[in-house]
């Protein structure tokens, strides 16, 4: 396994920064979008 240095470790962290930020974009906005026609919110003991 090769060792990652510098510029390599820069590049990856950018690559999981943008996609961290672009799943939570995603995910908080599927959670905004409400229900979906004929569903609706349970509660936990159902």
């Amino acid at each position: 396994m090769p060792i990652i240095t510098g510029p390599q470790l820069d590049e990856i962290a950018e690559q999981c920064r943008k996609w961290y930020l672009s799943t939570r974009a995603m995910l908080l906005e599927a959670l905004e979008e409400g229900y979906p026609y004929g569903s609706r919110p349970q509660s936990p003991q159902e």
